[in-house]
């Protein structure tokens, strides 16, 4: 538990201006990221990229339909700056459309310019988000567990249905709390499976000291990824886990680590439960389902709530810390970004 004595003023000028925070950093960054049009070369031009990503956002943020934002876009048009409030189905398509993931990691690897200097720590794990789509399979039953009448059948397979749900792998940098690279995938997606994604996009952006990461990440091919990048993993354990190397030095010392100064492994992972905190957060403000029916929707809304959270709690670490946004981002205004996230969609199984 942190021992820091927190300064209430400073506490309550940031949750009672996160609105204006979040949207005063929302402006200001759409004004100098150079995006792409969203033009195709024939029929009628779309609405300024600018505008479509200030919908969309306006949605998540407010956790409300496509038909009901149309009217608090109309009450903030003018604050907002939007030439015209596009039609809600215009905004549905846009939600699926591949192009808007790339423009959310451009947006949020934005973001990170003024942190870039502070984080070296980063601790990841996943959570998912419900829908409202179902999906079936089969459960086997026992004869014990049949009825009477089956009882002639050594196994039954009965249907049901279960409720299905996305998932959102995210790393934070642990000093500031926010989202330095985010993947979102279908729920079946395991931890380790984004992991190296990950480990490339933080890379490329800071400097790695030390990973931290739940069991669901043990293996001695992510401590090699940070053990590359000059870092050094802190991945908890399970109870059958050997020191042997086998070809990973980095694993071995993290094991040794956990076997003879548990209390100094545990002071380094202690810090990965701000992950956890991070998640709450998300879902608190922003909800904790997505709303579209494709997948594409279900995918880009989750960036969407990671963008949204992203600049709530940059304007709060700007203001505790005392960091002049405005001037760090003009620095890096030309700067080439690599996007720090991505959605990875099923494979179409043809048949």
């Amino acid at each position: 538990m942190s021992t820091t004595k927190r300064d209430w003023f400073e506490y309550n000028e940031t949750k009672t201006q996160r609105f204006q925070i979040f949207l005063s950093l929302l402006l200001l960054v759409l004004d100098i990221v150079p995006l792409p049009s969203l033009y195709k070369g024939r029929g009628r031009k779309p609405p300024p990229t600018r505008d479509i990503i200030i919908c969309l956002i306006f949605k998540i943020y407010y956790k409300i339909s496509y038909r009901n934002l149309i009217g608090e876009l109309r009450k903030y048009q003018k604050e907002l700056g939007l030439a015209k409030v596009p039609h809600f189905n215009t905004l549905r398509r846009y939600m699926v459309d591949p192009r808007i993931t790339i423009l959310l990691g451009i947006l949020l690897v934005f973001l990170l310019q003024p942190i870039a200097a502070l984080e070296t720590i980063f601790a990841s794990d996943a959570t998912g988000f419900g829908t409202d789509r179902k999906s079936e399979y089969f459960r086997v039953i026992l004869k014990s567990q049949a009825k009477k009448k089956d009882s002639k059948n050594k196994k039954l397979r009965q249907k049901t249905k279960k409720k299905d749900f996305v998932k959102l792998h995210i790393t934070i940098g642990t000093f500031s709390q926010m989202v330095v690279c985010a993947v979102s995938t279908i729920g079946k997606q395991r931890e380790p499976t984004q992991f190296k994604t990950m480990v490339e996009m933080v890379s490329s952006i800071f400097k790695i000291k030390e990973w931290l990461g739940d069991a669901g990440y043990l293996s001695r091919e992510a401590c090699n990824l940070v053990s590359k990048q000059h870092g050094i993993p802190f991945f908890w354990p399970k109870s059958n886990s050997t020191a042997k190397s086998k070809g990973s030095y980095s694993w071995a010392d993290m094991i040794t680590m956990f076997k003879k100064n548990l209390e100094v492994f545990k002071k380094h992972y202690h810090q990965r439960s701000k992950v956890e905190s991070v998640f709450f957060v998300i879902k608190n403000y922003f909800g904790s389902t997505v709303s579209s029916r494709r997948i594409e929707g279900q995918l880009n809304e989750m960036l969407f709530k990671v963008l949204a959270y992203n600049l709530c709690r940059l304007g709060e670490v700007a203001y505790y810390m005392k960091i002049d946004v405005n001037s760090s981002f003009l620095y890096h205004k030309n700067d080439g970004f690599v996007p720090v996230a991505t959605c990875v969609l099923p494979q179409k199984v043809r048949g």
